[in-house]
């Protein structure tokens, strides 16, 4: 039977699912959640549990419609795909035509990640906050991915951190497209990804930072900076290769590792190792908790100080969204204690997964977004069967106990996310999780 916090978050998020897959009109039901919520408040009122329940998920539903059909909108016509087809013509997505005459734009360009440096390729990833036509800076938003030409020194690459506004002529250009029956669009879903448009810049020599990071961003890229010379000094001196696993590791860039390496990770179902994920997160708040518990620390004090420690390592890592959905459930866990509320861990896990789809609807459809939510929820299931059985009195040694947990959690897992790890790797990768 599925908790009941969890039916408002699946219905959300599974209406939000739909809204981006199917390219439906989402302004004819604008009115329709205000009239279900309060008709469910109605049946609420004259204790009517399972109509207020089904019309609560489908007010929900609908609003996750509404949310995911706006972004699928709203990333595929971005303001930058806008501007630079009115100028050139030929930019919007799917557009048969070519862009007649596509020069390259000045662009401020505000960082999303560290430049990353593989040999003579250097790359910048970020989203466009301003482009330079006819004379006039214009705002402008759209994230892309822009390859530098030439050799790039060290002490240049490093000036251009997460955080920081750059400048530089782009010439933007679209993403592939692949019209062959059966395969997805490339560039539909390259902008679903958040990614509207490619780029290039001459030379680094034309890059010039216009503006740093908060105190707080800097902070972290010096941190950053710091790991990545520490590896390559007492690390790399013995293998380059095991000083980028190493920072991979430790702060998630993955630059130093080649693509071969990646490949053979992948296959062998072990790339999980060198990119930072959830599992990062849960092992270091629950070292920090033990830490604190073990000096004599405990309550709100253990709370609070494992929450800072939480947020500033996800803000130092190279993160992606698994990093921050793992870090936002240890926020409302630790932020319920602090407050000296008792949280349940299904009510968490809705919470999260719920604000993670009303903050960035387009996150439902990575595959991260549903190999973390379906594990939690698969290891829950399993941890409230043994806690029932428990309570029944059913009575197991130690060791049988850990051993049937562990392979009960194992099963579960992989049963929920079979189908996912199928439909998106097309490989299928066996863990066990104790």
């Amino acid at each position: 039977m599925v908790p009941a916090a969890l039916i408002p978050a699946l219905a959300l998020t599974t209406g939000t699912a739909a809204g981006i897959a199917f390219e439906l009109s989402w302004r004819f039901i604008l009115w329709l959640p205000p009239l279900l919520l309060l008709a469910a408040w109605v049946t609420w009122r004259r204790a009517h549990s399972q109509a207020t329940c089904g019309l609560t998920a489908v007010a929900f539903g609908c609003c996750g419609l509404i949310l995911g059909s706006n972004a699928r909108e709203e990333s595929i016509d971005t303001p930058l795909r806008l501007a630079l087809d009115r100028e050139f013509g030929g930019f919007r997505v799917g557009a048969v035509e070519l862009p007649a005459r596509n020069g390259p734009v000045a662009t401020r360009l505000l960082l999303a990640e560290d430049a990353s440096v593989q040999g003579s390729l250097t790359t910048l990833r970020g989203r466009v906050v301003a482009i330079h036509l006819h004379g006039v800076w214009s705002a402008s938003d759209g994230g892309v991915v822009v390859g530098v030409g030439g050799t790039v020194s060290p002490t240049r690459a490093i000036e251009w951190r997460r955080g920081r506004i750059v400048e530089a002529p782009v010439a933007f250009r679209r993403p592939a497209r692949y019209l062959n029956d059966g395969v997805s669009d490339f560039e539909r879903s390259t902008a679903l990804d958040g990614i509207s448009l490619l780029g290039s810049i001459k030379s680094g020599l034309l890059v010039n930072v216009v503006r740093r990071a908060s105190p707080a961003g800097e902070l972290a890229a010096d941190v950053r900076a710091h790991v990545r010379r520490a590896v390559n000094a007492y690390v790399g001196r013995y293998s380059m290769l095991s000083a980028a696993i190493v920072t991979a590791v430790l702060i998630g860039d993955r630059s130093g590792l080649a693509d071969d390496i990646r490949t053979r990770l992948q296959i062998a179902g072990t790339y999980h190792v060198i990119a930072i994920s959830g599992g990062n997160v849960a092992i270091l708040t629950a070292l920090i908790m033990t830490a604190l518990v073990s000096i004599g620390w405990s309550g709100r004090r253990a709370a609070g100080l494992t929450l800072i420690c939480v947020v500033a390592y996800a803000a130092v890592v190279t993160s992606g969204p698994s990093v921050w959905r793992a870090t936002l459930v240890a926020v409302i866990y630790l932020a319920a204690r602090l407050l000296d509320h008792r949280t349940p861990a299904w009510q968490a896990t809705a919470l999260a997964a719920a604000v993670l789809t009303v903050v960035d609807p387009l996150d439902v459809r990575n595959a991260g977004f549903l190999l973390t939510f379906g594990a939690t929820v698969a290891l829950l299931a399993v941890m409230s069967h043994a806690q029932v059985r428990r309570a029944h009195g059913a009575q197991w040694p130690s060791h049988a106990a850990w051993l049937l947990t562990t392979v009960s959690a194992s099963a579960a897992v992989e049963i929920v996310l079979l189908p996912v790890m199928a439909a998106t790797f097309s490989r299928v990768t066996a863990r066990v999780y104790s």
